[in-house]
C-alpha cells in the first residue's frame, strides 16, 4: 500500500460573524431588509430577505471571510436596503464595512426619509429601528 501526500499550500481563512438586528419602531408601518451587492469578502448572509416585527427583533447574520489573502487588504462589504411596505417609495440603504484588523462600522447611509436609527454600542451586533412616523423609539 503506498500513501501519497500532497505538499501543495491551503489557503487558510476562518469566518467571522456580525449581526445587525432590525426593530420595528414607532408608527404602525412595517418594513422590509434585504441584502444587495456589492457584496466583497462576504461568505454570506443568513437570512437575505426580512420583514420587521412589532416588539420583537429581526437579526441578520453576517458571516465574513478574515485571512483570505485579498480580503486582508480589500474590507468586507454589504449593502443592506431597508423599505415601508406601506409607502414603497420610502427607503433607506446602508454598508456594514469591516476592514481587516478594525471594527465594522456601517458607513456609506443613505436615509432622506429619516427612517433609521442606529445603536453602535456593540459594533459586532449592531441595532436598527426603522420607523416612517418620524418617531424611532
Amino acid at each position: 500500500m503506498t500513501i501519497l501526500l500532497s505538499m501543495c499550500s491551503l489557503n487558510v481563512f476562518s469566518v467571522g460573524l456580525a449581526q445587525i438586528e432590525f426593530l420595528q419602531g414607532a408608527g404602525a408601518d412595517s418594513f422590509t431588509v434585504t441584502t444587495g451587492f456589492p457584496r466583497l469578502c462576504i461568505d454570506h448572509v443568513s437570512p437575505w430577505t426580512l420583514q420587521t416585527l412589532p416588539g420583537s427583533g429581526q437579526t441578520m447574520n453576517i458571516y465574513y471571510l478574515q485571512g483570505a489573502g485579498f480580503c486582508d487588504v480589500d474590507p468586507s462589504v454589504q449593502l443592506f436596503e431597508v423599505k415601508s411596505n406601506q409607502h414603497p417609495d420610502k427607503l433607506a440603504q446602508f454598508k456594514w464595512l469591516k476592514d481587516a484588523g478594525e471594527d465594522p462600522t456601517l458607513v456609506d447611509i443613505y436615509d432622506p426619509d429619516r427612517l433609521l436609527t442606529i445603536d453602535a454600542d456593540d459594533v459586532y451586533h449592531f441595532k436598527v429601528w426603522a420607523s416612517y412616523s418620524g418617531q424611532s423609539r
